[in-house]
């Protein structure tokens, strides 16, 4: 491996190939740590000329990320080239230059699996000609203030709603919508984003994910939620998603099981822990997260009733029917284990049955008779029993946990075609 000369005084260059000059820089300062610059530039050779076969553009990307600690050392300049193209970075103090290569390899990085090679060369031609004399002002490095201006009010958000004691599944799931949402802004703070950002958010991400308006209106709702937020505690002047409508979801008629699924998916049970699971579910009308975190002290075994946590840690008390009572004590008696949750695997250490285990139980059940089946069924189910039987709805709500009387009467009950027509006969003619 021989050495060559460089019309820069300051640089002795390495040759590596006939076609691929590589110059290593010495510190600008005297004091500078010679021996840290030596280990990160053999990195640098090293990431230049791995024999991997991926992309040089990936190497020049890794290789600009490296050049970039070089603050410290004097003007230097990286040239390679490959394929007759000759791909340039040059180090100054502020690093513009290095941002520049950097943004152009990123794009080339995000589209080389969009558009075939050609339009690829083409393209990276186009940027670095539009890119040449282009400076990167000092004012790119505060744009990230803005971001982590943004997240930290994100995350005091989410403090809030814990301080407020909101359900650990609803905290999660504004951390994910959040976090999409500030990812997206990268270069304002909450103050300058108004309600024409946020709807192109909102048509961006619809866009790039293809989700349904459904998911779309939940994510816009947590959004609404914080800025609501923001502007009660004063951080912005005014809420900008009051400008920005509810998204109209077409509704679909939710089902219960009829009274032929439920004997068919109570003769498929083979195992007297999933039978009991199933009564529990359709004599209860518990969420799944309820049923998996009931423990035995829970149950009046006398008195037939459980006391439940639910959604916000309101307590109430839910009923046992007779036959699952009958398969509950069935089930308890086959228990060899000291686990104290109601239900739990069959296999050691017999652990508390989870909320997917008690989904997978049930869809699978529910395959096997040929049933459309989920555990969430079975609380639709028992909410148009009781009213058809002429439970007071108010009481319905209260039974199923619901703070809002409406959610029960126009979400859970399945009021039949037959039945509507039984009523209207029953009271019009």
């Amino acid at each position: 491996m021989g050495t060559t000369s460089s019309t820069c005084p300051s640089e002795k260059c390495t040759r590596m190939t006939d076609n691929t000059v590589v110059p290593l820089l010495f510190p600008n300062n005297r004091h500078a740590n010679l021996s840290t610059f030596l280990v990160i530039s053999e990195q640098l050779l090293k990431i230049i000329f791995a024999e991997v076969s991926i992309p040089l553009i990936i190497h020049f990307t890794l290789a600009l990320s490296v050049l970039s600690t070089l603050s410290e050392f004097s003007c230097g300049s990286l040239r390679i080239l490959r394929s007759g193209k000759e791909y340039n970075a040059h180090i100054t103090h502020k690093g513009e230059s290095i941002m520049r290569d950097r943004i152009i390899s990123n794009v080339l990085i995000k589209m080389g699996n969009r558009i075939k090679k050609k339009e690829l060369d083409y393209l990276e031609n186009v940027l670095v000609e539009e890119f040449r004399d282009v400076q990167i002002k000092k004012e790119s490095t505060e744009l990230t203030e803005y971001n982590d201006s943004l997240r930290k009010l994100k995350d005091t958000f989410l403090a809030t709603l814990i301080v407020e004691n909101k359900s650990s599944r609803t905290i999660s799931q504004y951390n994910l919508h959040l976090t999409q949402f500030v990812d997206y802004f990268t270069a304002k703070e909450a103050k300058d984003i108004d309600a024409t950002d946020i709807r192109g958010f909102l048509y961006a991400y619809k866009q790039s994910r293809g989700i349904s308006n459904l998911s779309l209106n939940n994510k816009r709702s947590a959004i609404s939620s914080f800025f609501s937020w923001l502007a009660d505690e004063e951080y912005i002047d005014k809420d900008p998603t009051r400008k920005i409508k509810k998204i109209k979801v077409t509704k679909k008629k939710k089902k219960a099981f009829t009274a032929d699924e439920m004997e068919r998916m109570r003769i498929a049970c083979t195992d007297i822990r999933d039978r009991a699971l199933i009564e529990m579910l359709a004599s209860t009308g518990c969420r799944v997260s309820e049923l998996s975190s009931i423990k035995l002290n829970d149950i009046d075994f006398i008195r037939k009733k459980v006391r439940i946590i639910g959604k916000g840690d309101k307590e109430r008390t839910v009923f046992i029917s007779d036959q699952a009572m009958i398969y509950l004590n069935r089930y308890l008696e086959t228990r060899k284990d000291n686990n104290i949750s109601l239900f739990v695997s069959k296999r050691y250490p017999y652990g508390q049955l989870r909320k997917d285990g008690i989904e997978r139980i049930v869809r699978n059940l529910g395959k096997s008779c040929n049933v459309y089946a989920h555990p969430h069924k079975f609380r639709r189910t028992l909410c148009t029993q009781l009213i058809k039987r002429g439970m007071p709805l108010q009481d319905v709500a209260i039974l199923l946990g619901h703070a809002d009387i409406n959610m029960t009467a126009s979400t859970y009950y399945d009021a039949s075609d037959d039945m509507i027509e039984y009523e209207y006969i029953r009271y019009a003619a």
